[in-house]
């Protein structure tokens, strides 16, 4: 579930081609994940050393990351990975204090990943006419619903963070 940063994507002008930092193409994504440290038991030794530098902060006992009972109050069962404008993973409550601009977010579902969106409101204030208050749109390429289950735990936290970052919009 690691994103490499170090490639660039490529544009062409008319007559050059100029290089397009992947952070910058980034900039209004945001991945919203399970803390995978309660696995750190079955990682390789490379995936080890990450979580230990990287989500051991966020607590979990060992277990299944998708599955509360493998969490304390203070530990954080998902977080938020930023990737603009420089790489951050961090908590869901400490991503809404940044007030980040995100216009997209990557949905980790616990084996399958989909793509959710804010929904802006119409003029009336409501999401849209037929769907009254709408604040995400999720798009699910599978059959499964991630609507229960431990896919719904970050579709959950996908709606608050939605929903948060348009009342600030308002």
């Amino acid at each position: 579930h690691t994103l490499s940063l170090s490639h660039t994507a490529t544009t062409t002008a008319t007559t050059t081609t100029a290089p397009t930092p992947l952070l910058d193409v980034l900039e209004g994504v945001i991945f919203i994940r399970f803390n995978q440290w309660p696995e750190r038991g079955d990682s390789s030794h490379e995936e080890a050393e990450r979580l230990v530098t990287e989500e051991s902060e966020f607590g979990g006992r060992f277990g299944d990351k998708a599955n509360p009972a493998s969490f304390d109050e203070d530990d954080a069962m998902v977080l938020v990975e930023v990737f603009h404008p420089r790489h951050q993973l961090i908590r869901p409550r400490d991503f809404v204090a940044l007030d980040h601009p995100w216009r997209a977010a990557i949905l980790d579902l616990n084996g399958h990943f989909a793509v959710a969106c804010p929904v802006a409101p119409d003029s009336s204030g409501r999401s849209s006419k037929q769907k009254p208050g709408v604040d995400l749109c999720m798009y699910n390429t599978t059959s499964g619903n991630y609507l229960n289950g431990s896919g719904a735990i970050i579709v959950a936290v996908a709606h608050d963070l939605a929903k948060n970052a348009l009342e600030r919009r308002r």
